[in-house]
């Protein structure tokens, strides 16, 4: 009887922890994951990485030259976009991060703008949360507009 492994909530934090910061997923990580999901969840979630085309990283950089990608994307591909560009901030070395943090703040504007709530609910839970320290910090020193459209959106909730 073999030992199978499963993707429980704890097996894919640390696979989260495993790509953190990471550009792509590599042959190296996608064996890695499958030792900590699984063979066939590992796989699938490979193939997802390769055929989501919304890396972190062009929007981090030049938010105005990538954001064309963003109209034809799908709520759960801005999702995970979201949390990506959160993980490549906390990981990037200080000068980076402020402008990283400048160009999350553009794409914060674009989701209000374009009424993309679902994400920028996303966006405020990663804001408010304690697993991106510097990036809040970044955040709060260096892109004060973002609390204009984090306490736009919490203002538009309807109870």
């Amino acid at each position: 009887m073999g030992l199978e492994k499963s993707p429980d909530r704890r097996a894919w934090e640390r696979v989260s922890e495993l790509v953190m910061g990471a550009e792509s997923l590599d042959d190296v990580t996608t064996k890695a994951a499958a030792g900590i999901v699984g063979v066939g969840a590992a796989l699938q979630f490979a193939q997802y990485c390769r055929s989501a085309g919304l890396s972190a990283t062009p929007f981090l950089t030049d938010f105005h030259a990538a954001s064309q990608k963003l109209a034809k994307s799908r709520a759960h591909e801005l999702t995970a976009l979201t949390e990506a560009c959160f993980r490549q901030t906390e990981v990037a070395e200080d000068e980076r991060r402020k402008l990283y943090a400048s160009n999350l703040t553009l794409y914060a504007e674009w989701l209000h703008k374009h009424k993309k709530k679902e994400v920028l609910a996303h966006f405020t839970t990663l804001y408010a949360s304690p697993a991106y320290p510097k990036t809040k910090y970044e955040l709060l020193m260096g892109a004060h507009d973002i609390m204009r459209y984090i306490e736009k959106f919490i203002g538009d909730i309807q109870l």
